[in-house]
């Protein structure tokens, strides 16, 4: 199957479940846990990270779900990647950085964890 079509589609889920996350969450979560560790956005390396994301999530769970026609597996592995990217992050900056958040890491995690599963 023809990698750029899945690529795309699931491509425009994520951006529009994660801009309204990041919409909602912003004020509620991240300036009120991390305010003080944010700097200005800078729109370079936001594309840079989701395409590479979604590149990886249409390589590694979408295709294989595709060729498996199976919804269980999709959802199950884009979970399980969500799970293991966004933890990589969150615990990383939990581990090293001083004033990083707690609650911002588990709600990020769940939140990884959930879009990676239903953007595919």
């Amino acid at each position: 199957m023809n990698f750029i079509k899945p690529f795309i589609i699931s491509g425009i889920i994520f951006l529009v479940l994660d801009i309204c996350w990041l919409f909602f969450a912003n004020k509620k979560i991240y300036q009120t846990n991390i305010g003080n560790l944010m700097g200005d956005f800078k729109i370079v390396p936001a594309i840079i990270f989701y395409i590479i994301y979604l590149v990886a999530l249409t390589f590694f769970v979408l295709m294989p779900g595709l060729e498996k026609n199976s919804v269980g597996y999709v959802l199950f592995s884009g979970a399980l990647l969500g799970l293991v990217c966004y933890s990589t992050y969150d615990l990383t900056n939990l581990s090293s950085l001083k004033n990083w958040s707690l609650t911002v890491t588990i709600i990020d995690i769940i939140w990884g964890t959930f879009v990676s599963s239903l953007s595919n």
